[in-house]
C-alpha cells in the first residue's frame, strides 16, 4: 500500500494548485477580454450543462478512489466503464442544451458543440480519482499540464484566430485530452490487470450509494438554469461566471487537505486531522481575504465591464469560506466510514452510514437553496431591477443557506471525530487577516490607478497581492507558534 504523507502532499498540491490557478487566470483573461457578454454567457451555460451531463461519473469515481487507496486494482475497469457511461452523458447534455438554448440568446449550434467535452471530462475525472487514491498531489500535476496547454491554445484560437466561444471549446477539449494522456502515463502502474466484471457489477449494484451524494450538488447547480429560465438573461450569467472565477481563487486553499481523504481511507491513526484542519483554516482565511480585498481589481482585469459586480464577489467569498470548511469536514467524516469494506454490508448498514447521512445534509441544503432562489427571483424580478441587483439576491441566498449547514456540519464532525478546540487559532488568523488586508486596501486605494491596459494594471495588482501574503504570514509568524514551526519546516525541506 502506498503511504500518503498528508502535509507534504497537501503543500505540494497547494503550490501546484496556485501555479495552475495563475495559468488558469491567464486563460480566463484571454477569454473574458475577447468574448462579448453574450458569447461569454454562452460559455457559462455550456459549463452549467456539463455539470448535469457528468452526473453519472460518481458511479465510477466514488468507488475507484476508495479501492485504489486500499490497494485494489480497479483502474483499468474504471476507464473502460467511463467510456461506456459517456454515452448516457451525451444524451443528458443534448436534452439540457435543447432546453436552455431555447430560453436564452445563446447560439444553439455553439452550445451543441460543447457536447464534445462530455466524454473527455468524464475520463479525466476517473483518472483523477485513481490518482487521488494513491498519490493525491498527482492530480495537481495533471491540472498544471491542462492549464499550460489551455493558455497556449486559448491564445491561438481565441486571440489570433478569433474563433470566440468555439475557440474556447476547442482549447478546453484539447487541453483535457492532454491531461488525460499525462494521467494515463502517471498512473500506468495502477492500470495493470484486466477489465473485471466484478467491479462493474458492484458499482452498478451500489450506484445508489455513489450517485446519492451527487444529487445534492447537481440540484444546487440548477441555479444557472433557474436564473436563465426565469430572467431570460444571458448577460446576468456572464457576470455570474466572471465573479465565480474570482471567488474560485479562495477554493485553492482546500488543496492543503487533498490527501486527507485518501489517508483516512487507508486507516490507521487519525491524529493528523487536527493539524490539517488548522492548515485548512489558515489558508482559507488568507485566500478569502485576497478575493474580498482584490474583488474589484480582479473583475476589472477580466474585463472592465464586470467591475461593477464587486459586491457579488465579496458576498460569495464569505459564502465560499463557509462552504470550504463544511465540504472538507463532511469529506473527512465519510473517509473514516468503513461500511463498504465489508462485502456483507446490507442496504440498512449503508443507510446508517456517513456515506448516506452526509449527502442527505447536502441534499437538504441544495433543495432549500433552489426553492428559495426560485421564490425570491419570482418576487423581485421586474423592469426596475437590473441584472446586478438580481445577482446580489442570488448571492445572498447562497450565504443565508450555507451558514446553518456549516454549523450543523461542525457538530456532526465533532461527534464523529472529537478534536481539541482550535478557536484561538482561528481568532489569530482572522485578526492577522483584518490587519493585513485593511492596511493593504487603504494603501492600494491611493496607489493603484484602474487602467484597462493589462500590462500596466496587472503588475501593480500582483505586487500588492504578494505584499499582502508576506504581511499575513509575517504577522501569524510572530503571534502563532504553529506557523513558526510550519515555516521553519518548509525552510528545512527546501534546503534539503
Amino acid at each position: 500500500m502506498d503511504e500518503i504523507r498528508v502535509t507534504y502532499s497537501g503543500l505540494i498540491s497547494l503550490i501546484l494548485g496556485l501555479l495552475s490557478l495563475i495559468i488558469g487566470l491567464g486563460f480566463n483573461l484571454i477569454v473574458t477580454r475577447n468574448l462579448s457578454e453574450i458569447e461569454y454567457g454562452t460559455w457559462g451555460i455550456i459549463g452549467g450543462i456539463i455539470v448535469y451531463a457528468t452526473i453519472i461519473e460518481p458511479i465510477i469515481t466514488f468507488w475507484t478512489t476508495r479501492e485504489i487507496a486500499r490497494n485494489v486494482e480497479s483502474g483499468k475497469t474504471a476507464i473502460f466503464s467511463g467510456l461506456m457511461f459517456s454515452c448516457l452523458g451525451l444524451i443528458i447534455y443534448f436534452i439540457s442544451a435543447l432546453i436552455l438554448s431555447n430560453y436564452t440568446e445563446a447560439n444553439q449550434e455553439v452550445v451543441f458543440l460543447g457536447i464534445i467535452l462530455v466524454p473527455l471530462m468524464i475520463v479525466n475525472k476517473i483518472l483523477s480519482s485513481i490518482t487521488l487514491g494513491w498519490k493525491p498531489q498527482g492530480v495537481s500535476y495533471g491540472q498544471v499540464v491542462f492549464g499550460i496547454i489551455q493558455i497556449i491554445l486559448g491564445a491561438l484560437f481565441v486571440m489570433l484566430l478569433q474563433m470566440n466561444t468555439v475557440g474556447v471549446i476547442f482549447a478546453v477539449s484539447i487541453s483535457t485530452l492532454g491531461s488525460i494522456i499525462y494521467l494515463v502515463v502517471y498512473n500506468k502502474n495502477k492500470l495493470n490487470g484486466s477489465i473485471k466484471k466484478v467491479f462493474l457489477k458492484k458499482w452498478i449494484k451500489f450506484s445508489w450509494v455513489s450517485l446519492y451524494p451527487n444529487i445534492g450538488q447537481t440540484i444546487m447547480n440548477l441555479d444557472i438554469m433557474v436564473f436563465s429560465i426565469i430572467t431570460g438573461s444571458i448577460i446576468g450569467i456572464s457576470y455570474w461566471t466572471a465573479t465565480m472565477i474570482i471567488v474560485s481563487i479562495s477554493s485553492s486553499s482546500q488543496l492543503i487537505s487533498r490527501a486527507t481523504y485518501s489517508k483516512l481511507l487507508q486507516g490507521g491513526d487519525n491524529s493528523f486531522i487536527q493539524e490539517n484542519i488548522r492548515l485548512l483554516i489558515y489558508f482559507t482565511v488568507l485566500f478569502s481575504g485576497i478575493t474580498i480585498t482584490f474583488a474589484e481589481h480582479g473583475l476589472f482585469l477580466l474585463n472592465p465591464t464586470y467591475a461593477s459586480a464587486t459586491w457579488i464577489v465579496i458576498i460569495m467569498s464569505i459564502c465560499n469560506f463557509f462552504r470550504i470548511i463544511t465540504t472538507n469536514l463532511q469529506i473527512f467524516v465519510t473517509g473514516i466510514d468503513k461500511v463498504d469494506m465489508d462485502e456483507k454490508s446490507s442496504t440498512m448498514n449503508y443507510f446508517k452510514s456517513s456515506l448516506i447521512n452526509i449527502p442527505t445534509i447536502q441534499l437538504i441544503q441544495s433543495i432549500s437553496y433552489i426553492i428559495l432562489l426560485v421564490i425570491v427571483l419570482l418576487i423581485v424580478i421586474s423592469p426596475n431591477n437590473s441584472d446586478l441587483e438580481l445577482l446580489v439576491y442570488w448571492a445572498m441566498i447562497g450565504l443565508i443557506i450555507q451558514i446553518p449547514i456549516t454549523i450543523y456540519s461542525i457538530f456532526i464532525f465533532q461527534k464523529k471525530i472529537p478534536l481539541e478546540n482550535n478557536f484561538k487559532d482561528i481568532l489569530k488568523y482572522v485578526f492577522a487577516a483584518v490587519i493585513t488586508f485593511s492596511i493593504i486596501y487603504i494603501i492600494m486605494d491611493d496607489a493603484i490607478e484602474f487602467n484597462s491596459e493589462i500590462v500596466n494594471f496587472l503588475p501593480q495588482v500582483l505586487l500588492f497581492i504578494f505584499f499582502s501574503i508576506l504581511m499575513f504570514i509575517g504577522i501569524t509568524y510572530v503571534i502563532d507558534n504553529k506557523t513558526r514551526i510550519l515555516v521553519n519546516t518548509i525552510k528545512t525541506n527546501i534546503k534539503k
